[in-house]
């Protein structure tokens, strides 16, 4: 498995997506590149790490309401821009 490190600082903003149980988390830094990461874990630890980015990084997460049915077969990303 390849894991990377970002440091806090050099994230621009943080938008959370996807179903409760499978969130996506994109990560985009401050020169502009994103990365995403779909990590497997239940809803309770999404929504722990959702509430430790929001009072980390206060002002740059967003956290989206899942997708409709049809949203999620077209496979649409976030609502929120880049």
């Amino acid at each position: 498995m390849n894991r990377q490190r970002i440091p806090l600082e050099q994230l621009r903003h943080v938008i959370v997506y996807g179903p409760r149980a499978g969130r996506i988390y994109r990560l985009v830094n401050v020169d502009g590149t994103c990365e995403e990461v779909k990590p497997d874990w239940n809803e309770t630890l999404h929504g722990k790490v959702s509430d430790f980015l929001v009072r980390t990084l206060s002002g740059k997460v967003y956290i989206e309401e899942p997708q409709t049915l049809m949203a999620s077969i077209r496979a649409d990303g976030p609502g929120t821009e880049v």
